[in-house]
């Protein structure tokens, strides 16, 4: 599964010069109220189209169901946005999920949109650095 997608900022772009892999988890455990979710991404630079960026799903559904598509998409905006990394948007970028893994019990929506937060987020600013 793929779409294009559009990130607009104000000033800073980024553009991968080669392939990264980047990793996230959100790992919490508490009396009763555990939360797992862990994915890996792969940023590749691609020829500039209309659209600035490519998102894939690429990862199979025993390692991270395809209902975390939505939530990962929305973790990667989030880091984007955050106020202390050194790009507002990206440019001319394929990002693919390719793997991950998932805890029947433990996943939520809510936990991969923070594992991919927080490893695109740590991507992002040790790129600007």
């Amino acid at each position: 599964m793929e779409i294009q997608i559009q990130f607009r900022g104000n000033s800073k772009p980024y553009t991968p010069s080669e392939s990264t892999t980047v990793s996230g988890k959100f790992i919490r455990q508490a009396s009763g109220l555990d939360r797992y979710g862990h994915v890996e991404m792969v940023l590749e630079p691609i020829q500039p189209t209309v659209y600035d960026s490519r998102y894939s799903w690429e990862v199979s559904e025993d390692k991270v169901p395809s209902i975390y598509f939505d939530s990962v998409l929305e973790g990667i905006k989030r880091a984007l946005e955050s106020d202390d990394v050194p790009f507002d948007f990206l440019k001319s970028t394929k990002i693919r999920i390719v793997g991950g893994s998932y805890n029947e019990v433990d996943s939520s929506p809510y936990c991969y949109m923070l594992a991919a937060y927080f490893g695109f987020r740590d991507f992002l600013q040790k790129a600007g650095s």
